[in-house]
């Protein structure tokens, strides 16, 4: 996963650190359909090229998603630790949400 690719698919760029030492920046995109906003995928830029251990591979970028249960409203998040694509990570928030067990962030009022 890279940040060209992100933008490509339609990400947005913040250029901050979500309280994250290691984070140089999120990324974030919001999925809707007719009915409302279904729920935003966040991306993280993970940066441990400072952190004084020798890691493999020092930029990973890690992704999160927060569901509404159905019945209450209550917020529960899901976490793609590295190693995720972002076409998986896609399709496997949007497998989630079809189950129907999952609200709208907010529905729209047409």
């Amino acid at each position: 996963m890279t940040e060209e690719e992100l933008i490509n698919k339609g990400y947005t760029r913040y250029d901050e650190n979500d309280n994250h030492r290691f984070v140089d920046y999120i990324l974030q995109k919001r999925f809707d359909d007719d009915i409302g906003k279904k729920y935003f995928i966040t991306v993280r830029k993970w940066n441990f090229t400072g952190c004084g251990n020798k890691i493999e591979d020092p930029i990973r970028y890690e992704a999160e998603i927060q569901f509404y249960s159905k019945n209450d409203h209550k917020s529960m998040n899901v976490t793609y630790l590295y190693g995720w694509e972002i076409d998986e990570i896609e399709e496997d928030a949007e497998f989630h949400f079809q189950s129907g067990r999952y609200d709208y962030y907010e529905k729209f009022l047409w």
